[in-house]
């Protein structure tokens, strides 16, 4: 009895052993297992997209990984470390051998807010954004950062951060990518671009430190491994310090499409996050907001996974910055038409000529109303895509809709000649935008006249009155 009892105990013992072990030492790694190899068809390229998971023997741990390769060897990888129970200490994620003993290190310093460089040396850096720059390879670097993953797809800034060290090797450098220290069910992503020809990825001439402060991740957007994420607003389900809530539109995007001829790292990061946002549109077409807001729901029952017109009308015309220059993602712009069409003709209001007002929302079956600046953002991406895509059906239901602008006419004109935001059941309802929907008018009187020759006498009544209410208020920001 007494010998069945140690027995008993020394197992528990080992037990207990192995899984501290497991808990605190080991980061051995299996074999990298594939999940999905595809191509994506450019005008200048073909680049092929590889996704795979790495997990720990003891399965704690993955690293998910996807990874697009250029034409021209260079490379994205887009990380996603994940802890899936116990706990984990710095770990290295990514390292990479730097065949050459000069070259400049460029790092974001968040106390400065500006790029300030060293010669490549050993050093370890905690920061946001890192460039590596070298005669042989480059690399561009978001650096890993810790999320706690909430509910409504939605993660809250935890603190935690990777950070890079870079160690002396027999020729060069070893560049090593630590992920962030994490607690059970938490996560870091990370994001590496690497050139594998010469040629700088940025270049020093054009503005580099000026212009890329912009996107080193410091400011209330985020760029992680399943898209791009915001701060968010109080009104939204989850809100609170530090929780960013996964956002249709991908601003850091556009800011590369637009940016992408004259960088090869932009022009790269371009096609993945172009990629990886793809990835949730819906089988219907449109792509949803995942979190819940509070005055949707309160108004007009709309819960968490609804369709917001503008964020859609938005991210379309990113996908098209690009396209027009590059070709590809056809599949993409032409499953949201697809649904857009259906859902302007069973969700409108139907004005004295015929005319279209469209509601800016789905998600129940009540009526909603029709802001001013979604209808024109909507308009403009119609007519955008129309001449694009030689695709009269858009252009045709952009003029019905420009005709539903028309038929409520100075309606629109507040009595202190500020806007009305928004038509609903015959009225109106809410405080418009300081600027915002008198740019939208501005915009869209350029492509009207681009289009037909001549601008709209409409919604010149409505511009002028609320560029004199912007000035009398010393509103700026708008365009002239």
């Amino acid at each position: 009895m007494k010998k069945k009892m140690m027995l008993i105990l020394a197992g528990i013992f080992l037990v207990l052993l192995v899984a501290t072990a497991g808990k605190w030492m080991n980061c051995s790694y299996r074999e990298r297992q594939e999940l999905d190899t595809y191509t994506l068809e450019f005008l200048d390229q073909t680049v092929t997209a590889q996704e795979t998971v790495q997990k720990t023997i003891l399965g704690n741990r993955e690293i998910l990984r996807r990874c697009y390769t250029m034409e021209n060897g260079d490379q994205v990888i887009q990380g996603r470390v994940q802890m899936n129970r116990w706990q984990s200490q710095w770990r290295i994620i990514e390292q990479w051998h730097l065949a050459c003993d000069t070259g400049v290190i460029w790092y974001y310093d968040e106390q400065t807010k500006n790029w300030e460089n060293t010669p490549l040396k050993p050093m370890e850096l905690n920061t946001l954004c890192v460039y590596i720059e070298t005669e042989l390879q480059d690399y561009f670097i978001y650096m890993p950062l810790g999320y706690t993953k909430l509910k409504n797809q939605s993660m809250q800034l935890n603190g935690s951060r990777g950070y890079l060290s870079v160690v002396p090797a027999k020729q060069g450098y070893q560049v090593r990518l630590f992920g962030s220290c994490m607690e059970e069910n938490q996560l870091c992503d990370y994001t590496v671009v690497r050139s594998t020809e010469k040629g700088a990825l940025l270049s020093m001439e054009q503005g580099f430190p000026n212009l890329w402060k912009n996107y080193a991740q410091d400011g209330e957007g985020k760029w992680c491994y399943d898209g791009y994420y915001r701060v968010a607003p109080i009104t939204y389900d989850p809100a609170g310090a530090n929780v960013y809530f996964r956002c249709v539109t991908s601003y850091v995007a556009k800011s590369m499409a637009f940016i992408s001829g004259s960088s090869r790292c932009a022009k790269n990061l371009t096609i993945a996050m172009l990629d990886t946002i793809s990835k949730f549109q819906e089988e219907t077409g449109c792509f949803l907001t995942e979190s819940e807001s509070a005055w949707l729901k309160e108004d007009y029952n709309i819960e968490a996974g609804f369709y917001d017109t503008r964020w859609n009308s938005d991210l379309m015309l990113i996908y098209l910055k690009y396209s027009e220059q590059y070709g590809g993602f056809d599949a993409v712009y032409t499953a949201y038409f697809d649904y857009y069409l259906k859902f302007a003709e069973k969700n409108h209001y139907t004005t004295t000529r015929g005319g279209w007002l469209v509601y800016d929302y789905s998600g129940n079956q009540k009526t909603v109303h029709c802001s001013l600046n979604h209808q024109l953002a909507e308009m403009e991406v119609l007519y955008r895509f129309s001449d694009y895509l030689g695709r009269q059906d858009l252009a045709q239901l952009a003029d019905r809709m420009l005709l539903g602008i028309e038929d409520i006419g100075t309606q629109w004109i507040c009595p202190d000649g500020n806007l009305q935001y928004a038509y609903l059941d015959g009225g109106f309802i809410g405080q418009d935008y300081p600027y915002l929907t008198y740019n939208d008018l501005f915009q869209m009187q350029n492509t009207l006249t681009e289009r037909y020759g001549s601008r709209n006498a409409v919604l010149d009544e409505l511009m002028a009155s609320k560029l004199a209410w912007m000035q009398q208020r010393g509103i700026t920001g708008y365009m002239q």
